[in-house]
């Protein structure tokens, strides 16, 4: 069974997450190295095809070619919300223990630690990192207090659960542009009910109502229905309908 770890979100809901095991970030790494060398070789002809003067080339290779190598970790991770193209491939990504979102700081952090974590070592040191911390984390996710987890795989058995659990044959959708949602968001209002049922507290019931006005903003509605637990049942079951 793969090993979970929860985060509790900047509004007070807290996401299990089953950490990514070493095969997966290793994989993930590779497709990376893959996708950025078949970038450089596309790059090589392009700029020989176009400039007959070596120097040219050899000057646009290290002015705009050699920073996207460098830098093609923390900036993917930064524009897609942890991700890389190895990750998302894998179903991978990376959040922060405490729940915020991730920064550009962060994402260097963890980059930093590279030299280290894997080229200086052969990836040997990241490999037992990831294999034997609680929290499977090289030394890069340590200093910048992260996690790789995994999101895809987690979301479609918690979204397949429901599906089990409540009966959507003769559902009709009330708030169609609810397709306009993410995998996340629906992931989070679903296990922001489960722990409210669990764990029969305010601090629960009141993450829903903050989860309910979220998510009113963003299908466009004027004001939170009256029921707000209803309210997001009901978003989860369109979602569920109106995308499967």
């Amino acid at each position: 069974m793969a090993k979970t770890i929860d985060i509790r979100t900047t509004q007070n809901v807290v996401i299990d997450y089953d950490l990514a095991i070493s095969r997966d970030r290793v994989l993930a790494f590779f497709i990376d190295q893959f996708v950025i060398g078949v970038f450089m070789v596309l790059c090589i002809f392009i700029l020989f095809s176009i400039f007959t003067s070596e120097d040219m080339v050899i000057t646009l290779w290290f002015l705009f070619i050699m920073p996207v190598f460098v830098f093609y970790s923390p900036l993917s991770e930064s524009f897609f919300n942890g991700r890389t193209i190895g990750k998302i491939a894998m179903g991978l990504k990376v959040v922060r223990l405490d729940g915020r979102e991730l920064t550009l700081t962060d994402n260097l952090l963890r980059w930093a630690f590279r030299l280290l974590d894997i080229w200086m070592t052969l990836g040997i040191l990241a490999t037992l990192m990831v294999s034997i911390t609680d929290r499977k984390q090289r030394f890069g996710d340590m200093i910048s207090n992260a996690v790789v987890v995994k999101s895809a795989s987690s979301l479609r058995i918690t979204l397949a659960q429901l599906n089990r659990i409540d009966s959507l044959k003769d559902h009709e959708p009330k708030y169609p542009q609810v397709v306009n949602l993410d995998e996340e968001d629906m992931l989070l209002a679903k296990q922001s009910l489960e722990r409210m049922h669990r764990f029969s507290n305010s601090a629960h019931t009141e993450a829903v109502n903050q989860l309910a006005e979220r998510l009113a903003l963003m299908l466009g509605l004027d004001a939170v229905p009256d029921k707000p637990e209803v309210f997001v049942r009901t978003v989860l079951k369109d979602y569920i309908v109106l995308t499967r």
